[in-house]
């Protein structure tokens, strides 16, 4: 079955999504937490009402398999990530998790260019 880059944006089906992988060992991230509802929240908090700028969504069949959010800070032109967060087997992990990183990448590559060309000005 194909796995395809989506835009799934809704909050609470990504945060039932992240909650879930993250009660298991394997897949724990630890500063995202285990509570579908303290996750949106915190999405909410870092996202803002833009989440299709910061957040890479693949699924299959319709069903959301995998997530990667990029909390931006414009002004200083650093990212933290949010995952990934991608239910496969193990062997396909990292071509999934470098197709979301990808997709992210390309998102945010004008904004952090953007901040970076000028934080440089700032100091020129």
């Amino acid at each position: 079955m194909e796995r395809n880059i989506t835009q799934i944006m809704d909050k609470s089906v990504i945060a039932e999504f992240i909650a879930e992988l993250n009660q298991h060992h394997e897949h724990h991230i630890g500063y995202c937490g285990k509570d579908a509802l303290e996750i949106e929240q915190a999405m909410m908090d870092a996202f803002g009402d833009q989440p299709d700028l910061w957040i890479s969504t693949m699924s299959e069949d319709g069903q959301l398999t995998g997530v990667l959010g990029m909390d931006t800070d414009t002004d200083t032109g650093t990212v933290e990530l949010w995952g990934p967060f991608i239910q496969c087997a193990p062997e396909q992990w990292q071509e999934l998790a470098v197709r979301l990183w990808e997709q992210g990448i390309n998102k945010l590559t004008s904004k952090v260019e953007d901040s970076s060309a000028r934080n440089r000005n700032q100091f020129t």
